[in-house]
């Protein structure tokens, strides 16, 4: 007669991970132990150093759902448990590039979906935002309730696993561009040019590119002109302003009768 202990199989617990590999934690009780796959597994395990080790690394080569079973034999005794393991992929997510939008509150935002569910948040920035089509769709639409700096949290779940990244867009108004004395009339011999008074303080001027008169850049010689002026400022926001100035050519002067010669006591003026 053979007496064998009934061995109590605990397989430990199961768990989720963020990649392909998973440590068991059984017990072994008595006699020996051995590490088998449950059901239909979506991809067969490779087990480290080996089948019998109770706390085996168990390597999967596909994600999903596996059960596995831990068998302990004892002469002719056995029993066995079970656990479950669940393998994501980690997510890695990408936000995209930070941008400077102009005059607008809208940004269509650029983030790279890899796995799992994404989801953009602000992270700071003095208002709120709503997004369209969702706050789920990596290049959704946002729209913010005011201007200044807001930084978007892309953050993607996958499972248990999940990471996130940050994108900074500017929200900026379009910068008031301003003249003095536009709308008036110069003659083409003045030789102080149009003076632009810019606001706010800060960027730059460019003209339309008309080749003009050399104190009035952007004007054509004479006439009538409509002339564009555009304003960058610090954000790199651009503006425009229209406005119409005329130039006005000399007159011309005209004698005869001239050449004379005249007295110096003649008391006629000279015909002109």
């Amino acid at each position: 007669i053979n007496y064998y202990e009934q061995p109590v199989a605990n397989a430990g617990s199961g768990g989720n991970e963020c990649d392909l590999n998973f440590t068991f934690n059984a017990s072994l009780t008595s006699g020996t132990g051995t590490w088998t796959q449950v059901g239909v597994p979506p991809s067969v395990a490779n087990y480290f150093p080996n089948a019998t080790s109770p706390t085996a690394l168990a390597t999967v080569t596909a994600y999903g759902t596996y059960f596995f079973r831990w068998t302990e034999l004892n002469g002719t005794c056995s029993d066995f448990d079970d656990v479950q393991v669940d393998f994501y992929e980690q997510p890695a997510a990408n936000a995209g590039t930070g941008d400077t939008v102009c005059g607008t509150l809208d940004h269509t935002l650029g983030a790279f979906a890899s796995v799992g569910t994404g989801t953009w948040t602000i992270e700071s920035g003095p208002g709120t935002a709503t997004y369209v089509p969702d706050a789920n769709t990596a290049n959704a639409t946002a729209t913010v309730s005011m201007v200044g700096t807001y930084t978007f949290e892309w953050r993607e779940v996958n499972g248990v696993c999940d990471d996130s990244a940050t994108v900074v867009v500017l929200f900026a108004n379009l910068p008031t561009v301003s003249y003095s004395g536009l709308g008036a009339t110069y003659c083409i011999s003045d030789t102080n040019a149009v003076p632009l008074t810019p606001a706010p303080v800060g960027g730059a001027f460019s003209g339309n590119g008309i080749v003009g008169n050399d104190f009035f850049p952007g004007l054509a010689a004479v006439g009538t002109n409509v002339i564009t002026y555009t304003y960058t400022d610090g954000n790199g926001c651009t503006n425009s302003a229209l406005d119409s100035t005329v130039i006005l050519p000399l007159p011309v002067v005209s004698f005869s009768g001239l050449n004379g010669p005249y007295c110096v006591d003649d008391v006629l003026p000279v015909p002109l």
